[in-house]
């Protein structure tokens, strides 16, 4: 199976700790729910590979555009949010301050790099910003607040207005902003 490899590594290790007789903080519960939070947990991380990323975001605005959102007796509403909780998290690093901002954008474009110095090695064609020799590092980071980070931390926020502010204004925006400068 070569389809969203790590996220498939990544439920694999976390059913192999949770299997453990230490960690086994499921053991007091029924079968039923057992398999339950187990398909939920499937779900979530299934859904944060990025080639999904826009399918989620525009799942996301749609749910919240409906007026009886979110009601936590859906399962699909509490997939929705679950899942868009882990995406946030997964880029939160463009709404954070420029210390941290700056090292984990710098960790994002090594890791293309990365990618694409593999591909090269390996003679398949280079993924897009993923070669060091053409990509510019801002323009790759800003493009990626632009088009994958802004819109998914503005459509979640636009559910909770007290994380609008943090986020957009003083994290996104602020580093966006940064980053145009370094640009010019």
């Amino acid at each position: 199976n070569d389809r969203f490899v790590l996220q498939n590594y990544n439920l694999a290790a976390c059913f192999e700790v949770v299997n453990q007789p230490e960690s086994a903080f499921l053991s007091h519960v029924d079968r039923e729910f057992h398999e339950a939070w187990r398909m939920m947990l499937i779900a979530i991380v299934m859904r944060s590979d990025l080639s999904s990323h826009y399918e989620e975001l525009g799942l996301l605005q749609t749910k919240i555009a409906a007026p009886d959102f979110p009601d936590p007796t859906q399962l699909e509403h509490r997939l929705t949010l679950l899942s868009s909780t882990v995406r946030l998290a997964e880029v939160s690093w463009g709404c954070r301050p420029q210390p941290t901002f700056k090292r984990w954008a710098n960790l994002m474009v090594e890791e293309l790099f990365m990618q694409g110095d593999l591909e090269k090695q390996i003679g398949v064609p280079v993924s897009p910003f993923c070669d060091r020799e053409i990509v510019s590092k801002p323009r790759c980071q800003v493009s990626f607040l632009l088009v994958v980070v802004n819109p998914f931390v503005a459509a979640f926020s636009a559910q909770f207005d007290n994380v609008k502010k943090e986020l957009v204004d003083e994290g996104c925006e602020a580093n966006q902003t940064f980053l145009q400068a370094a640009i010019r």
